[in-house]
């Protein structure tokens, strides 16, 4: 069992690693841009500070996150992403352009691999007591 299983776990060891050090290598280029020209809050439209809600502060959220929670951090940076991407269109009437969003949201591509790799490593869904097998090797009665 511990070929495709142990396999599994060591890619998502591997993902893991690489989405946290890709995610504080993203929060510190994103750090120095803040740093840099900080986003008053009195000078921000209401389409900037929905646009910043989304983008870079759900994305660091989720990025942080997936430190502890990997599937829910992922997930709560790429829906960042997403709502970045969601809001500028309606907002400006057109999608962002380039790469970079995506780029320094990718970390949690790695944070959500790492999580799907660990629940196929332990055999995917987790079942509830009553349908372990008993001693007999069949379900739980009742």
């Amino acid at each position: 069992m511990s070929g495709e299983g142990g396999r599994s776990v060591r890619l998502a060891g591997a993902a893991r690693w690489a989405g946290r050090i890709l995610g504080l290598l993203s929060l510190g280029v994103i750090g120095m841009f803040v740093a840099a020209e900080p986003p008053w809050p009195w000078r921000l439209s209401m389409l900037e500070g929905a646009l910043l809600a989304c983008f870079p502060v759900g994305m660091a959220a989720g990025l942080v996150l997936a430190w502890w929670r990997e599937g829910l951090g992922g997930l709560v940076a790429v829906l960042g992403v997403l709502g970045f991407y969601l809001v500028h269109r309606v907002g400006a009437g057109e999608w962002p352009r380039g790469p970079w969003f995506l780029i320094f949201a990718s970390p949690s591509a790695f944070s959500l691999a790492s999580w799907a790799l660990r629940r196929r490593g332990e055999g995917g869904v987790r079942r509830s007591p009553r349908s372990a097998p008993g001693p007999t090797g069949v379900g739980w009665p009742g």
